[in-house]
């Protein structure tokens, strides 16, 4: 690099000690590179990308506070803060493997060891411009369409450097996304690339993908390249997903978590060893593996309901095979523990978002042990409240409501829900993989749609504007009217036993027709709407029958609502969304 691009550099310290900071702005100054700034603070590292567009970044990888470097980084990346160009180098006085690896696993740049002098710092910034260089051609080559040429500079610039794992992993990602399984395959077996470590790995997992060798040779393949290449941390994953593929769940298991020791603020990785280990019944590496994911959780992250609803998920699996008492006890005493690790994390307005997310997921646990009022009302006082603040949320916490209104047959706020979903050009990967649940193998949109016109026609079957005096009560066309929507309102409480504007319209025409003794239909009916906080006609509708009502909705919805003990769970295949659905299209096998 010579005088003139150093002084065109636009760099950016982000690191908590000032001090630390200012020594690399100085030791940059004899550099010749005068366009530097610094900061101590990730939230105003993302102001000051979002205005200026820098060609370096040197971030501290301990920060002080509720990121790390590497996170940092990626959070830029991701929202486009920075150009997909952008060069990382990590600094820290952390040289343990573990950390160095852990940083390099990701594929962001290079990883400089502190104390920093002039001579590391210039090494580090001449191998992060020169990545800058490449991949500033790279990605405008993409951009004019051209991702041939693209490909090809970054193959040429690997086969003349060999420190280059960025840009091996951009090589081999590119072809994955795209399936160009042959050029992939040329390319790691080519001399200059087999006996790299990135090529290695992406050759036996090719290999494996077009059964050109069985999962025996693979993992053996794997295990001789582990024992010479202790700490490349993409080989653990590769070993564990093809273990997994094979059934060797518990040997699967093992090397997930050996990744993830190197790697704690992965949280791909923590998701990884929880499916696993619910899988396996491993409660203990379960509730650790809980831990490490809550205390790594990036709150700068805008994906992280998603990572918790995901956990959710494998919790819930965990809690249906555990067959004593004392097991579930010790589950949900973790899941309070967790829930507190997480409330730790957040800021005012995130907590409020994963307060509602998991007071759905209480719901959910509510139901299972069939307390299903409870269920109810803990839905409404959460999310239906606040529901036009709520239909903004993030895709996991829609999701997860989503399947809430299925169960309760709320089929108006279903559809506000599920179009809003359906609307959004970006939705999370958890969303993604849960929404088609919704679609056409189970009906579930035609089932919501058919009760939404039966309960049209049951409003149309009474006309309340001819009903303005206690005299038109009593007319004998407006009785039988009233009779016919009450059959109605029955028919369909019959199969949506749960759906409010169903039970309202069942009990206020049973009221006005004088049906007041307290029938076990009656009596479900008040209970499942009595405490619900509601709006407009229906708000109207509601408070008349509870100030009409003579007689008391059940009194104790634990005892009544079901045989199930308190920790005893109930099947759920029918009407909510079973966890087999959900742990399937996770990507889980029951096989």
């Amino acid at each position: 690099m010579n005088q003139n691009d150093a002084k065109a550099l636009k760099v950016l310290i982000v690191d908590d000690c000032s001090v630390s900071a200012l020594m690399m702005k100085g030791l940059l100054k004899q550099l010749f590179i005068n366009d530097v700034d610094t900061t101590n603070s990730y939230k105003q590292a993302i102001a000051m990308c979002s205005h200026k567009a820098y060609n370096i970044l040197l971030v501290d990888f301990h920060l002080e506070q509720d990121i790390n470097g590497i996170e940092l980084f990626g959070l830029l990346k991701k929202n486009s803060y920075i150009s997909p160009s952008c060069s990382l180098i990590t600094v820290s006085g952390d040289s343990t493997a573990q950390t160095v690896m852990g940083a390099l696993a990701t594929g962001y740049g290079s990883y400089l060891c502190k104390p920093v002098n002039k001579k590391n710092i210039e090494e580090k910034i001449n191998l992060a411009f020169i990545h800058y260089k490449l991949f500033t051609v790279i990605y405008a080559n993409i951009d004019k369409g051209d991702e041939k040429k693209a490909l090809t500079l970054a193959v040429e610039f690997c086969k003349k450097n060999k420190s280059c794992n960025e840009v091996e992993l951009f090589i081999i990602n590119h072809l994955e996304k795209r399936k160009q399984f042959g050029a992939l395959k040329y390319l790691t077996t080519h001399e200059a690339f087999q006996s790299r470590a990135n090529f290695y790995c992406a050759n036996i997992k090719n290999n494996f993908r077009s059964e050109q060798i069985s999962a025996e040779d693979a993992i053996s393949k794997l295990q001789l390249f582990i024992k010479k290449q202790t700490f490349f941390i993409p080989a653990y994953d590769l070993l564990s997903d093809i273990q997994e593929k094979n059934k060797q769940l518990k040997a699967s298991l093992e090397n997930a978590v050996k990744a993830l020791e190197f790697t704690p603020a992965v949280p791909f990785r923590s998701l990884k060893v929880a499916r696993l280990a619910a899988f396996t019944d491993e409660k203990q590496q379960f509730c650790k593996v809980g831990q490490t994911l809550a205390k790594n959780l990036s709150i700068a992250e805008t994906d992280w309901p998603a990572l918790i609803s995901e956990f959710f998920v494998y919790f819930e699996k965990l809690l249906l095979k555990s067959e004593t008492e004392d097991d579930k006890s010790k589950l949900l005493a973790f899941l309070t523990k967790f829930s507190e690790w997480c409330r730790n994390k957040f800021l005012d307005q995130q907590l409020l978002l994963f307060n509602v997310l998991n007071d759905i997921f209480q719901c959910r646990l509510m139901i299972l042990r069939s307390k299903i009022f409870d269920a109810k009302y803990k839905f409404y006082d959460s999310f239906v409240v606040s529901f036009a603040k709520n239909l903004e949320s993030d895709g996991a916490v829609l999701i997860e409501a989503l399947d809430l209104c299925y169960f309760f047959s709320e089929n108006k706020l279903f559809d506000l829900i599920y179009n809003e979903l359906k609307s959004r050009k970006k939705i999370d990967k958890y969303s993604q993989c849960l929404l088609p649940l919704f679609d056409e193998p189970h009906k579930l949109i035609e089932n919501m749609s058919l009760l939404g016109k039966e309960l049209a026609k049951a409003n149309d079957a009474f006309d309340a504007e001819k009903c303005v005096s206690e005299e038109d009560e009593n007319n004998p066309e407006l009785i039988k009217e009233r009779e016919a929507a009450m059959r109605l309102y029955e028919a369909i409480l019959q199969k949506h036993p749960l759906n409010t504007e169903a039970c309202i319209g069942f009990l206020e025409h049973n009221l006005k027709l004088g049906n007041t003794e307290a029938t076990p239909e009656l009596i479900d009916c008040l209970t499942s709407i009595k405490p619900l906080k509601l709006s407009g006609d229906l708000e109207k509708r509601h408070d008349w029958i509870i100030n009409t009502v003579s007689f008391e909705e059940k009194s104790d919805t634990s005892e009544n609502e079901g045989e199930a003990g308190e920790n005893e769970l109930v099947s759920l295949d029918n009407d909510l969304l079973s966890i087999d659905k959900k742990w399937e299209s996770l990507g889980g096998d029951d096989a």
